[in-house]
């Protein structure tokens, strides 16, 4: 763990990403918010190539910086609170916010899920909507998406991940990502859910 926190300051020095998440709040990041539909079940909420969302993200994912999970928290609170009031007046279907899970390995590794925390933080502000960190389970190790073409990811995720048990049709299941670049690791846990789900289920990332 120690040489991954070495090889990862080295990488993002604290002076950088660290500076920047120090300055950022909820009111300058949540301004940056630009919901892009990726597809017609997943929509990205911030631009990743933006210094602040990059560093948020580096920090909450890599460094485990409480700071830039709570506001990245702050940011999916008040986009799920708006998203609630418009699609769920009819419905009335209760909310269940899913964290994209990481493998056992990697979540050894690494000590921590960074989606799972950032899920934690924006149910903990939102009475309506609720936390399910057990339903999507990750079967198998898969190689990081980046260094893969389209063609490749979608193969890498295949049967990636499965639904541990049936879910409740009177809910909309929302999976949540921190970042994506062509939806397919949302698009793979969607469909394990699919499966199992007669109900709605969609896919949220913090960035794209």
């Amino acid at each position: 763990m120690l040489l991954i926190r070495f090889i990862l300051d080295v990488l993002f020095p604290q002076n950088g990403t660290q500076t920047h998440v120090q300055n950022a709040s909820l009111e300058s990041i949540g301004a940056l918010v630009r919901p892009k539909h990726i597809d017609e079940h997943i929509v990205a909420l911030l631009p990743y190539h933006h210094s602040l969302v990059r560093a948020c993200i580096i920090e909450a994912k890599f460094k485990d910086n409480e700071r830039a999970q709570h506001i990245l928290a702050g940011v999916l609170a008040e986009y799920l609170a708006e998203w609630s009031a418009e699609h769920t007046v009819l419905t009335h279907s209760t909310l269940v916010l899913v964290p994209v899970p990481l493998s056992a390995s990697r979540r050894t590794e690494r000590g921590y899920n960074q989606a799972e925390r950032i899920a934690r933080l924006a149910t903990s502000k939102l009475p309506d909507v609720y936390l399910d960190t057990d339903l999507l389970v990750r079967v198998r190790d898969t190689i990081p998406q980046t260094s893969l073409s389209g063609t490749e990811r979608r193969s890498n995720l295949e049967g990636a991940f499965k639904a541990s048990g049936p879910s409740d049709p009177d809910y909309t299941y929302i999976v949540l990502d921190d970042v994506t670049t062509t939806g397919t690791t949302l698009r793979a846990a969607i469909t394990a859910l699919t499966s199992v789900h007669p109900g709605r289920v969609i896919g949220i990332a913090l960035a794209h």
